[in-house]
């Protein structure tokens, strides 16, 4: 089975603690929330989000996470990951996915811009 990329969906990010829209973009341009205003030292949670029609069932593959990641499909939690690969299998059809991504305290206690966040690329497997 081979991956593919995902069509172009545009993801939104959140910062858990405090609601506020931190990042929107396109899936081709993830990267480290370091990299996003405000955001270079954060340690915590951030949500992202976006809309996806799948056509059948997918394992759906995130790609490079720092540091842990709950995925919730449609207000479901689907699971969690502490480490990669940070894959889940998911039902075809049109579906609210939520990827909850939290990094270490060690972005704020060093004071040093670690990668953190959803940095992709984001593929799927189409399963047959």
């Amino acid at each position: 089975k081979k991956s593919s990329p995902m069509p172009s969906v545009t993801w939104r990010a959140v910062r858990l603690d405090t609601g506020e829209v931190c990042w929107t973009g396109a899936g081709d341009s993830l990267a480290s929330w370091t990299r996003w205003p405000g955001m270079a030292t954060y340690s915590g949670w951030v949500a992202y989000e976006a809309e996806w029609e799948l056509p059948g069932p997918v394992i759906a593959d995130f790609g490079r996470v720092a540091c842990m990641a709950r995925l919730i499909v449609d207000n479901r939690e689907v699971g969690m990951r502490m480490w990669g690969p940070h894959c889940y299998r998911l039902p075809g059809g049109r579906h609210r996915i939520r990827l909850e991504v939290c990094n270490t305290l060690a972005n704020r206690l060093a004071r040093q811009p670690l990668d953190s966040g959803l940095m992709g690329p984001v593929t799927w497997i189409i399963e047959s």
